[in-house]
């Protein structure tokens, strides 16, 4: 395991699941603004990550549910290059990650943990 696995994976589920949504809007707002690729990358990448070390700890619903903007996003990483500088596909796929970040949001809070998560 990486150190970032450690961290991430000591984390309760909910707020695991809290912390990719917000990771999430994050890669909304970086795909809105236009102005930072490699860090719209990156953030692809983390979310991918914390998608498939915990999709396994949803149940069935909710790792299908991980597994599909799982495959989404590695579409977006793949195609992000071709679609950065148009603005209209840009925003399209940031409204997409923001909706993705609201339902990741919604699985946490059905778990029924409390969330403690800062950020």
């Amino acid at each position: 395991m990486t150190v970032m696995q450690d961290q991430y994976l000591a984390k309760s589920l909910s707020n695991r699941l809290q912390e990719l949504a917000l990771s999430l809007r994050e890669l909304g707002g970086l795909l809105e603004d236009g102005l930072q690729y490699d860090e719209a990358i990156e953030a692809i990448k983390r979310c991918k990550l914390w998608i498939e070390w915990t999709a396994i700890e949803v149940g069935i619903d909710g790792a299908a549910e991980l597994v599909d903007l799982q495959v989404k996003l590695a579409r977006s990483q793949l195609n992000l290059s071709r679609f950065w500088g148009i603005s209209a596909q840009r925003q399209a796929v940031a409204r997409q990650v923001i909706l993705d970040a609201e339902r990741v949001a919604a699985i946490a809070l059905a778990l029924g943990e409390p969330q403690h998560l800062v950020g």
